[in-house]
């Protein structure tokens, strides 16, 4: 009886978790965070759109000290690095259109924002609310002397967007 009551209890559990897939609005999308706190997104299409603890580098949050999101990229997921509250600085290639809300709340160190467009290009792009640590943090444009910086070191953990 306990056997068959444990086992109820956790199917129960498994049927109450959404679906890891429901969140995912590219299977193309993956991400790795190396031993020196850089988050880099990988591949072609929009991130997911997150609440929450839901992405999956939460359990790093307080590891990520830059995030690198490459060409390809075309949204940038609301409340995907809130409260990252290490992060100093992001790459945001000129391929993204969108920033959904909260992206970077509460990321308090955020001071650099590397586009990889111009100033025109960026103004283009649809910045949703709550991320103001974004909109007020130095920006430099792919044409402006300061390169972005690259990501460097083997990656710790990674898997795909989900």
């Amino acid at each position: 009886m306990k056997k068959l009551l444990s086992a109820l209890l956790v199917l129960v559990m498994l049927l109450s978790l959404p679906g890891i897939g429901a969140l995912a609005a590219s299977d193309e999308l993956t991400w790795s965070l190396d031993k020196k706190g850089t988050l880099t997104i990988s591949g072609k299409g929009e991130m997911p759109d997150y609440s929450g603890d839901t992405p999956p580098w939460v359990k790093y949050r307080d590891d990520i000290k830059a995030v690198v999101i490459e060409e390809g990229v075309t949204h940038i997921g609301t409340q995907c690095f809130q409260f990252c509250t290490n992060l100093k600085s992001v790459t945001i290639p000129s391929s993204v259109e969108s920033i959904g809300a909260a992206a970077f709340y509460r990321c308090e160190k955020l001071s650099a924002v590397y586009y990889g467009g111009t100033a025109s290009d960026w103004d283009e792009i649809e910045i949703a609310r709550y991320n103001k640590r974004l909109t007020s943090a130095e920006l430099v444009f792919s044409d402006a002397e300061t390169p972005a910086p690259a990501s460097s070191g083997k990656p710790s953990a990674g898997s795909k967007l989900k």
